[in-house]
């Protein structure tokens, strides 16, 4: 995958913890940051959730930031952090809660693929899957990995 840039914000809510209602939270919180901003609605567009690599690979169910996809015009701001380009492990599906089963399902992929983990884990929401009207919400999960160093 190409670098990206994404606005990262953390919240007060929880999607793991919460579900889908933690979720619509969070969407408010980073609506209002963008609003603050004085930002298009554009960028408002595929708000996704973030867990830390460390507890991903603990399985430890925590996500209470959120992010944005940004671009060149993008003002600075000091939470736009570079997603490195590189390789990265996916899965993508309309059923929201089963995420973390997919991630286990993802993580334990990781391990018999021979790779490692080598960053934090993405949920990005993808609201026009190119395959489906359904209107359904589909969202891709994505870690980046790099294979595990022989001895």
């Amino acid at each position: 995958m190409e670098e990206r840039r994404i606005d990262v914000q953390k919240t007060p809510f929880d999607f793991f913890a919460q579900g889908v209602s933690g979720y619509e939270q969070m969407i408010r919180h980073m609506q209002n940051y963008m609003s603050d901003l004085r930002l298009p609605p554009s960028y408002f567009v595929n708000i996704g959730t973030l867990m830390k690599k460390e507890d991903f690979e603990q399985l430890v169910f925590r996500s209470d930031s959120a992010f944005v996809f940004t671009d060149s015009l993008y003002p600075a701001v000091d939470t736009v952090r570079t997603l490195p380009a590189g390789l990265y492990m996916f899965i993508v599906s309309d059923e929201v809660e089963n995420e973390a089963d997919f991630a286990k399902m993802l993580k334990d992929e990781i391990g018999r693929q021979n790779m490692q983990v080598s960053g934090d884990y993405l949920c990005e929401v993808l609201s026009r899957f190119p395959f489906s009207d359904s209107g359904r919400l589909y969202f891709k999960i994505q870690v980046p990995v790099r294979r595990k160093q022989e001895l």
